[in-house]
């Protein structure tokens, strides 16, 4: 089973994200990028990969008790980004200011997974939501995009989903859902 801990993005973010596509997919080259479907729109928090019955069972006993004290909080959006890398982008993303919150939260989240014995990329955790696949390079531009205004996100849950590869992109179907307190 192939799954992935991430805050699903609420209604405000998702209308940020939709007048952001709007004026994205206006500038030169965007004809070559699928851009994401709304509904699927997240902030990954961890994803595991493939992970066997047993890991699945310890990341459901362990996340609520790894999450509990946890209280919702908010992150900012603050620019557009390539994402993993500019040099070798696969993703449009919207960025977010650094949150000592976020992090910690994914760093709760990354415990676990290690504890059920989930071998993880080592890659450090980045804020994002990603807006669009990139099927064509480069988009030099796209990191001079800043988002300004008075807009945030509130994380008030996390979920463990499950991601089903499919013809046409992914099904994420939620396996359980932890609120924060």
């Amino acid at each position: 089973m192939r799954i992935f801990v991430a805050v699903m993005a609420d209604e405000l973010i998702k209308q940020l994200a939709q007048q952001l596509i709007k004026e994205l997919s206006g500038l030169p080259h965007t004809e070559n990028i699928a851009w994401i479907n709304l509904k699927k729109l997240h902030l990954t928090l961890q994803f595991l990969g493939d992970v066997n019955a047993e890991q699945l069972a310890y990341m459901l006993e362990q996340l609520p008790l790894a999450l509990s004290g946890l209280i919702h909080f908010t992150i900012e959006p603050c620019a557009i980004a390539l994402f993993p890398y500019t040099e070798r982008p696969s993703v449009m993303a919207l960025r977010f200011k650094p949150s000592a919150e976020l992090e910690n939260l994914a760093n709760r989240v990354k415990k676990v997974a290690l504890e059920a014995g989930i071998a993880l990329n080592s890659s450090s955790f980045q804020s994002h939501l990603s807006l669009g696949r990139l099927k064509k390079r480069p988009y030099p531009w796209i990191n001079d995009i800043i988002i300004s205004g008075e807009r945030s996100f509130t994380i008030k849950q996390v979920t463990l989903l499950e991601s089903k590869l499919q013809n046409n992109g992914s099904l994420y179907l939620p396996i359980q859902r932890f609120s924060l307190d």
